[in-house]
């Protein structure tokens, strides 16, 4: 149980956010949530969230209602096809107004481990960012803006490669053949852990912070796949032994920091669901 009430905002109650502000609800947060679609407002009421539709390709500050009067703002929202033209950014430099207007005091920024580049070694938070995809870029970009607003406090949190109810790609991996760089390690985390860490962090308080999120072990891309792939009763994909270009996320931070004993510190022994 949390130690006190605070108000949180989750900009993006999608795949993480909805289970993540139920979970938040159910220990006694005042959770406030956005959607992009009209058809979902129902489904977070019937959550105990306060729904708002907000949609940053088309937004009108005014018709936010209370959303940004908040203690707490949890962005997540990944940057997607916009990645491209970067015009993700400038999404969330709409919001600066609520930052230098002190409504919003600390942010919650959900990233991925994408802003780091393939430095063919184990990397931890101190390491350069050096992203080679376009949403790698994008995101290492917000993350700067965000950390340089005067008037918040933000943390960074960088998710590997989200695994859970609804989100398994090994079933694009099934019955594939010579599928390359089978020996390069997974940086995966289930969604159960996500969910964990970001509670932690608002219990802990821990502001201007950065943080690595994935679990501890680091299976092959061959052994993780395989095995889920079996454990669903797909069939099994076949993989060539190398490995060129490769990074190791490391999360010792988390442990470290925050005393997070992670649930599933093994992909190997995530749940596997379709």
């Amino acid at each position: 149980m949390f130690m006190s009430k605070k108000t949180i905002s989750i900009l993006g109650c999608g795949w993480l956010g909805l289970p993540l502000g139920k979970h938040l609800v159910n220990n006694g947060y005042s959770v406030r949530g956005s959607t992009t679609t009209k058809d979902k407002l129902r489904l977070l009421i019937e959550s105990g969230i306060e729904p708002y539709l907000i949609d940053l390709n088309n937004f009108d500050g005014n018709a936010s209602g209370d959303f940004f009067k908040t203690e707490i703002l949890l962005i997540n929202i990944p940057p997607g096809k916009t990645a491209v033209d970067c015009s993700y950014v400038e999404q969330i430099k709409k919001l600066e107004s609520y930052f230098a207007g002190g409504k919003v005091k600390k942010i919650l920024f959900v990233s991925s481990t994408s802003v780091y580049g393939n430095a063919n070694r184990e990397i931890d938070e101190e390491n350069e960012l050096t992203p080679e995809t376009s949403a790698g870029k994008v995101l290492a970009a917000v993350e700067k803006y965000l950390v340089g607003q005067p008037n918040i406090k933000a943390t960074i949190l960088r998710f590997g490669g989200l695994i859970g109810p609804n989100r398994n790609p090994a079933k694009y991996f099934a019955g594939k053949k010579n599928i390359p760089e089978g020996a390069v390690p997974v940086n995966l985390i289930h969604l159960d852990d996500c969910i964990g860490i970001v509670s932690e962090i608002i219990i802990s308080d821990s502001w201007n912070q950065v943080f690595n999120a994935c679990a501890e072990m680091h299976p092959t891309r061959a052994e993780y796949y395989k095995k889920a792939c079996v454990r669903l009763g797909l069939p099994e994909p076949s993989f060539i032994n190398e490995r060129n270009n490769f990074k190791i996320i490391s999360s010792k931070k988390i442990k470290n920091k925050l005393n997070y004993t992670f649930k599933y510190p093994d992909p190997l022994g995530f749940p596997v669901d379709l």
